[in-house]
């Protein structure tokens, strides 16, 4: 009864890590973790660092020790070992999992990003358009500007479909994109729980020989009946979790994951298009520049000042400077229209003065200045700049293979895990294997780390035959 609730939680677990696995994923994703040949390596940092102690000569021969192990220890040790190593191997096929899913996830954003490029040249078009007509207003740059308009007009039509195209496959894209993502998080979470297992695993073999050799010390901190004790508790467990791992090895849980293969032709188009759209997106953003620049004239004023007699009684020969602003638009339509704007800003004692100085002057000064100024910034206008658009026959492809997609992402099923165990980042593992009660049970029955645990000579044991931390 036991065994079959053990069973349970534990491939409920399990199932749900790596329900959506690659059982042949592809080469080129991932790596597998490093995986020990023959003996385990215990790695460095994996005990407390302690204070010096005095030095001595502590050797304990466990190469030759194996037949002290009890029964119970000496499968909990093969047990153990097994586990790790079919662990190892799954977790392998996890990593390439995340890996791919987390690549796949990553290409589809690419559509998005085509999508931004999109509406960047399609905004920038629009703005393009609006400044070739408002630079009609300036005589000298009526005829290029029209001739800008009539060009941008067609390739701003091309741009608008293409991105209502790809607004419609970006709405259904995202969510194939976020639920990879999703997938991609919780195959990492799997990898880093398994990894904490193995971590754990790893001692095990160590403390089983070393708690067999405490006994043929005086005043040892451990004796070998209370770790044969705790093996033979959770020597069951370590093997039912391990009957499901190979159940996921051997059989036909994980999936290939080749599904997205067919859209990989679309998505190389797909990023030939965004380089030619964000190399097109440079030059056009310079165009909008300029225009802005030119078009700003026409909201700029031009001035000129004329003197007139203005008296005291103490300076009864004072002179005085008056100051008119005219605006571009005023001075574009022409002398009359000048004429009449001095006119009216001006009373009839300034503006008999100003006649009388010679009004036709200054019309001609205010008209030079404007001309000059439009003339000035004309020369930095591109008019001439390319804006032909790319075709965007690439997103017809994307249209068409996007039911498969849907389809073959619908039956990944790799949901995120809930973190109710940050230590192991992972949920339920107490429903099977108690690997936090294996760490804790080593750590208490070796107090002083698997190095000392020894009263008699306290100083770090180097345990023949067996590696080192």
């Amino acid at each position: 009864m036991k065994n079959n609730k053990i069973a349970a939680g534990l491939t409920a677990v399990l199932a749900l890590m790596l329900a959506a696995g690659a059982a042949q994923a592809k080469p080129p994703f991932g790596s597998k973790p490093s995986q020990p040949e023959g003996q385990p390596t215990i790695q460095k940092g994996m005990f407390p660092s302690l204070p010096e102690l005095p030095k001595s000569t502590c050797t304990v021969k466990l190469g030759g020790n194996m037949e002290a192990l009890t029964p119970e220890l000496r499968s909990f040790y093969d047990n153990s070992m097994i586990l790790y190593h079919d662990q190892e191997q799954l977790r392998e096929r996890v990593v390439n999992i995340a890996n791919f899913l987390n690549t796949s996830a990553s290409r589809l954003g690419m559509l998005e990003t085509i999508d931004s490029d999109l509406l960047k040249a399609e905004t920038a078009l629009k703005k393009i358009q609006q400044g070739a007509v408002t630079a009609q207003a300036i005589p000298q740059a009526r005829e290029k500007a029209a001739a800008l308009e009539k060009r941008v007009t067609p390739a701003l039509q091309k741009v608008t479909a293409a991105r209502e195209k790809m607004d419609a496959i970006v709405a259904k894209t995202k969510p194939l994109r976020e639920k990879l993502a999703a997938a991609g998080r919780a195959a990492n979470t799997a990898d880093t729980a398994m990894a904490a297992i193995d971590s754990v695993l790893l001692r095990v073999p160590l403390a089983c020989r070393v708690a067999a050799a405490c006994d043929n010390f005086p005043g040892s901190l451990t004796h070998i009946d209370s770790f044969s004790a705790l093996a033979a508790k959770i020597d069951p467990d370590i093997q039912e979790y391990d009957r499901v791992v190979k159940l996921l090895l051997e059989g036909t849980t994980l999936p290939s994951i080749d599904f997205f293969d067919p859209f990989s032709t679309q998505l190389e188009a797909g990023d030939a298009l965004r380089e030619e759209l964000e190399a097109i997106l440079k030059e056009i953003g310079r165009l909008v520049e300029q225009l802005d620049r030119l078009n700003a004239v026409l909201d700029r004023s031009f001035s000129f000042s004329f003197p007139y007699y203005n008296p005291t009684f103490t300076d009864p020969g004072r002179v005085s400077k008056y100051t008119v602003s005219v605006s571009f638009r005023t001075i574009m339509n022409g002398t009359k229209a000048i004429e009449d704007k001095i006119e009216s800003v001006l009373s009839d004692y300034l503006w008999g003065i100003l006649k009388g100085l010679g009004l036709s002057g200054y019309v001609n000064d205010l008209k030079n200045a404007a001309k000059e100024a439009a003339d000035e910034l004309l020369r930095s206008v591109g008019f001439d700049i390319s804006v032909d658009i790319p075709d965007f026959g690439a997103l017809d492809a994307f249209t068409k293979a996007i039911p498969d997609l849907e389809l073959a992402v619908g039956r990944v099923n790799f949901p995120d895990i809930s973190l109710n165990r940050p230590d192991l980042g992972m949920p339920g593992i107490r429903a099977g294997v108690n690997i936090t009660g294996i760490e804790a049970k080593i750590n208490e029955l070796f107090p002083a780390g698997l190095s000392r645990p020894f009263k008699c000579n306290p100083a770090p044991c180097n345990f023949d035959n067996f590696p080192q931390r």
